[in-house]
């Protein structure tokens, strides 16, 4: 099948974008009866923040390095879509805006065929679709950096790389990458040098002006997470996951008790990213293996595609520009189900598959490959079913205005209870009275997320201090109990 060079498909891509998106958002819906969504306090100090700009509530709450250059194309959608379905249709809108860009940048530079297959492998591609109704910030970054390639090819040098300055305070792993796209072209260095640094100190210090903490404004999630990792790369495997989300209850403490400086003070305490990696490389290369493997766990159908139909091409694009964030990101504790951080790659991946098809009709493969992965994303999806479980317990009940211990932040948007994160104190269950006693808790909710996170948090005398200080009002996971009053607390 060939490809016109004078028609123009963006059109139909565009279409079939939109059927793709429909596709999974009611396939979905029908499998899990609820918007498809990541409910992670990620989205919902997004939403937060946002909401904070949309009612110029200044200065918005700390955002734990949780950058608000996201928050604040938010905050203007948020005036048309409220609440938080507003994330996900601002990110629908993104992600048109990014196919438009890479569309034009592919049919430019290469063709019209290039650009067709490319951007239908992507559209196609379920981690795509899943990353559009994240509500994470990633969808805006690809726009924003594919923006400035956009404009950069048309000469527009000062605004190209203000956007791409821009995309890079939203997700600083991607640095070299980012700069790449800036220098690639040798001509007038020290002028786009000049403006690169301009723009983004220009950028981070008025984005650091609206958080609490004016002292800290190069502080950014890159440097928050690489400041647990010099203890999470020493501790046992089996260990990782519970230390991780003790690190992210403490967060969640300073977040609601505006203990800002208190929590980051005592992550960064004697830190240093580059006297780690030289004094424990070991530990590090470990890390990076271990993403690896993350990546392989979440993409390994992209690679096997890529190998069937690609062969290794790699025009203008050094290989280590295009693994540089996977020694970045090794620096991020992160957990096992962060696809996240490596959609980049279905960008180049596409782009190299689209360089190397023989014939059109194997897209149509491919697709197959897509539609058969695309029920691999809704696995992770389980524990939101629980949670929805327990909103819907809230809400029958007409429960509102209580304090809740549970798993998930967004308890507090859909029933308007106020959420506290389940604290690491099974170990010394006088603290963990104490927590529900200061706190005044009325109900502690226990589901899978809370078990699996460990021994600290979960555990069989956790099970009987609950059975005697509290009625529990159901019997299948996730277990709902009501605690009894202060004084009778045990």
């Amino acid at each position: 099948m060939e490809i016109s060079q004078k028609k123009n498909y963006l059109f139909p891509i565009l279409t079939i974008h939109t059927l793709f998106i429909i596709l999974f958002y009611s396939i979905f819906y029908y499998l899990k009866n609820f918007i498809p969504f990541e409910y992670e306090i990620d989205s919902f100090i997004y939403f937060n923040i946002s909401e904070s700009l949309r009612t110029f509530s200044f200065p918005i709450k700390e955002t734990f390095g949780m950058s608000p250059i996201y928050p604040v194309f938010l905050s203007f959608t948020s005036f048309f879509i409220n609440g938080f379905k507003n994330l996900i249709f601002f990110n629908i809108l993104c992600s048109f805006f990014c196919i438009f860009f890479l569309f034009n940048i592919l049919k430019t530079k290469y063709s019209q065929k290039t650009a067709v297959i490319t951007t239908f492998i992507i559209i196609s591609n379920p981690f795509f679709n899943n990353i559009i109704f994240s509500g994470f910030s990633e969808m805006l970054f690809y726009t924003l950096t594919l923006f400035s390639i956009f404009l950069l090819n048309k000469k527009h040098c000062k605004t190209g790389i203000f956007f791409n300055i821009l995309a890079l305070n939203i997700r600083p792993e991607f640095i070299f990458i980012n700069l790449f796209i800036i220098f690639r072209d040798k001509q007038d260095f020290l002028k786009k040098f000049l403006i690169s640094i301009l723009s983004f100190i220009i950028i981070l210090l008025s984005v650091s002006s609206l958080t609490t903490d004016h002292s800290q404004p190069f502080f950014n999630k890159f440097v928050l997470f690489s400041t647990v990792f010099q203890k999470y790369s020493q501790i046992e495997d089996i260990k990782k996951d519970s230390f991780l989300e003790e690190i992210y209850f403490h967060i969640d403490e300073g977040y609601d008790k505006k203990s800002v400086n208190t929590t980051v003070s005592r992550l960064k305490e004697n830190f240093s990213i580059i006297s780690y990696i030289i004094n424990y490389p070991i530990n590090y290369l470990k890390n990076f293996f271990r993403v690896i493997k993350i990546y392989f766990n979440h993409f390994h159908y992209l690679l096997f595609l890529f190998l069937l139909f690609a062969r290794l091409k790699i025009k203008k694009i050094p290989l280590f520009i295009l693994l540089s964030p996977f020694f970045i990101i090794s620096l991020f504790p992160i957990e096992t189900w962060e696809y996240r951080y490596f959609i980049y790659t279905i960008f180049f991946l596409s782009f190299f598959i689209s360089l190397n098809i023989k014939k059109f009709t194997a897209i149509f493969i491919i697709s197959a490959f897509y539609i058969i992965s695309f029920f691999y994303n809704f696995n992770f999806y389980s524990s939101y079913t629980e949670f929805f479980d327990y909103v819907k317990f809230f809400k029958t009940e007409s429960i509102n205005n209580s304090k809740v211990i549970c798993s998930n932040k967004w308890l507090e948007y859909f029933t308007k209870n106020n959420y506290y994160p389940n604290p690491p104190f099974t170990d010394n269950l006088n603290k963990y009275n104490n927590y529900i006693k200061d706190n005044k808790i009325d109900f502690v909710i226990i589901d899978n997320n809370v078990i699996n996170y460990g021994n600290r948090f979960f555990n069989s005398q956790l099970i009987d201090y609950l059975n005697l200080n509290c009625k529990r009002l159901n019997q299948n996971i996730p277990y709902i109990y009501k605690v009894k009053n202060s004084e009778e607390l045990h």
